[in-house]
């Protein structure tokens, strides 16, 4: 079996021979049970290649797959600018040949956590679709946002000034979300699949608190927002987002883990969650109706998704029957919310909230002035005296 190296120089031989003898660039190949979507930007390019398991369906349902391979190649462009940022990767364009491996060392669990995440999640494998959400009754959604919104006893102003967003998260899901400046800063649906990915499988984050530089390629790709990243729990995640790059705002965001932890708990909304994650498997709302046999909810006004475990027959361990219930959906979501004209628009369902220009500028000049700072992950443990 070829090495990954030899297997990768074949592609690119393969991309330059169509680019030069027929001046156009290669985006898709098919052989007998197999197929490769190519996506190439100005410094790298991307490829995914599957089984072709469409040998028997339309070529509808074929043409959705390809779309599904290139909002993958999408995902780990984004990815890849989610964390080196468009100041890091300008390297390439200086240095072809760089090695990029040496940066990214210790990410590629987060890589493969996010193809391995976009061949069986809806919210990931389409385009344009919503983020999970812990199912939650409004009244309690409400509340866990106005405690990650409030301000703590030991909050101070630079805190307030500096905190431009508040995430609460249990098991790949978001529990609640605050955006203090929805004015300045809103979150991007696709940015936000991104955070939940890396928080949850970058191999040390569950270890302590963390304060890590992250960009948010759909908010501002030039520069890095900053991240505090604490566990409450084995399951349920805090993560405060910072514009302003000092590790000296570490102490005053751990004041407000402290704030946030006995708010849940004393409020009884940690309870809430655990009862919620507890009892997923058991959420059947379509029982009663026996021709429909799975469903995904998703609120078009907020990309909130939610879905039931899935029952028979889709529940066994046959990758192609879960495929095909996957295509069924790609199909219904085609059909519902067709592309739009302009690519680089985005539905309301992908912004969480308004924002204006000057924090994105801010971010980018901030990230210019301190590349060192930016480049270099710091952490903070709370264990240090």
């Amino acid at each position: 079996m070829p090495s990954a190296t030899s297997f990768a120089s074949s592609l690119q031989g393969l991309l330059s021979f169509v680019a030069c003898t027929q001046q156009e660039e290669l985006q898709e190949l098919r052989s007998h049970g197999c197929r490769c979507v190519f996506y190439s930007t100005q410094t790298l390019t991307f490829a995914a290649i599957e089984r072709d398991v469409y040998s028997d369906q339309t070529d509808n349902t074929s043409s959705f797959s390809v779309t599904c391979l290139e909002h993958l190649l999408h995902l780990l462009q984004s990815q890849l600018r989610f964390l080196l940022s468009d100041q890091g990767l300008h390297v390439l364009q200086r240095q072809p040949n760089y090695d990029l491996c040496q940066r990214l060392h210790g990410t590629e669990r987060v890589t493969r956590s996010l193809t391995g995440l976009w061949a069986v999640h809806p919210t990931l494998r389409f385009k344009d679709f919503g983020v999970p959400f812990v199912r939650l009754q409004l009244a309690g959604r409400r509340q866990v946002t106005r405690m990650l919104a409030a301000a703590g006893e030991a909050e101070t102003e630079h805190l307030t000034s500096a905190m431009i967003c508040a995430v609460l998260l249990a098991k790949e899901k978001v529990v609640a979300i605050a955006q203090p400046k929805k004015k300045q800063f809103s979150m991007r649906v696709d940015d936000l699949l991104l955070l939940i990915d890396f928080v949850y499988h970058a191999p040390s984050l569950a270890a302590s608190e963390t304060w890590t530089p992250v960009c948010l390629p759909h908010f501002s790709p030039r520069g890095f927002l900053y991240a505090y990243v604490a566990f409450l729990t084995t399951d349920v995640c805090l993560l405060l987002l910072s514009s302003q790059p000092s590790p000296e705002q570490c102490p005053h965001f751990q004041a407000k883990k402290v704030f946030v932890a006995r708010r849940l708990e004393d409020s009884g909304a940690m309870d809430d969650i655990r009862a919620s994650l507890r009892n997923h498997s058991e959420w059947r709302p379509h029982r009663d109706l026996p021709l429909l046999l799975h469903f995904i909810y998703k609120n078009e006004l907020t990309g909130e998704c939610a879905e039931p475990a899935l029952g028979f027959p889709f529940d066994d361990a046959d990758f192609h029957t879960r495929l095909q219930l996957l295509n069924a959906y790609a199909t219904v979501h085609h059909l519902m919310f067709p592309s739009l004209a302009d690519p680089h628009s985005l539905r309301a369902s992908q912004v969480l909230a308004e924002c204006l220009l000057s924090l994105q500028d801010d971010t980018a000049a901030s990230s210019c002035k301190d590349k060192r700072r930016s480049a270099k992950r710091q952490r903070y443990n709370n264990k240090v005296a």
